[in-house]
């Protein structure tokens, strides 16, 4: 990140030497050193002790941040009742996946919002106004992730070492833009969805409003590997 160093070839990869190469610590570094263990440290001594797998810790998976919102968009404009229906099962398989997945913060932000959405819905709120309002919630959960962990990096880095990615400060930067850009999107969707579900094309506003997320999805796939690959070349210096 200084410019001192330059890396060529897979730079995924690079990013990955840590956790590849980092075999398991037989004790938790808080109990050596007499400070309050985590309860995942402590299954981890735990383990180490009694020569028993240690146990294995849930993945956050980022799908379950955005299915209540999909629910959402996908019964909104069919009927109030569909709207309804479609949010409240998102939830309820939001709270089963808790089982195997691990849930955090943005679960719980984005069924809370979903949920308040779907309450309005239910109180015959029309859905002109309730459509745009979901797209700004969304765009501006996003975007106000980016005050601490983005919201993506949150969860990629389950593939990078988990939280000692976020040490990393490209990984950080990389992930940072990438919230930004689709917190943007979807704050710039709510703008022209207002004015779209108005027009005689408010019965495509469903496909109008896919396209552009599906091109983001593929500047995204490149994106993060293009922009780390292009700083560790050293085509541009970072501080």
């Amino acid at each position: 990140m200084e410019g001192r160093y330059r890396v060529l070839g897979n730079f995924d990869l690079m990013l990955k030497m840590d956790s590849l190469f980092a075999g398991p610590e037989p004790l938790d570094t808080g109990a050596r050193n007499g400070t309050p263990t985590s309860p995942a440290g402590q299954a981890y001594d735990l383990a180490a002790r009694t020569g028993t797998p240690a146990p294995k810790q849930k993945k956050a998976d980022l799908f379950l941040v955005i299915l209540p919102w999909l629910a959402l968009w996908f019964g909104l404009p069919i009927s109030p009742l569909i709207g309804t229906l479609a949010s409240l099962g998102a939830l309820a398989f939001l709270l089963f996946a808790g089982f195997v997945r691990r849930l955090s913060t943005h679960e719980q932000i984005a069924g809370a919002l979903v949920a308040l959405i779907a309450l309005g819905n239910a109180a015959g709120i029309p859905a002109t106004l309730l459509t745009p309002l979901s797209y700004l919630a969304f765009g501006a959960h996003w975007l106000l992730s980016c005050l601490a962990t983005p919201l993506t990096a949150a969860y990629s880095k389950e593939g990078y070492g988990g939280d000692d990615a976020l040490k990393n400060p490209l990984f950080v930067r990389t992930n940072l833009i990438i919230t930004l850009v689709w917190g943007a999107l979807y704050t710039a969707t709510a703008l022209w969805t207002w004015s779209l579900i108005r027009s005689p094309l408010a019965g495509w506003s469903g496909l109008i409003n896919s396209l552009p997320p599906a091109l983001c999805g593929l500047w995204t796939a490149w994106f993060q590997h293009w922009y780390p690959a292009m700083v560790a070349r050293g085509g541009r210096k970072t501080a």
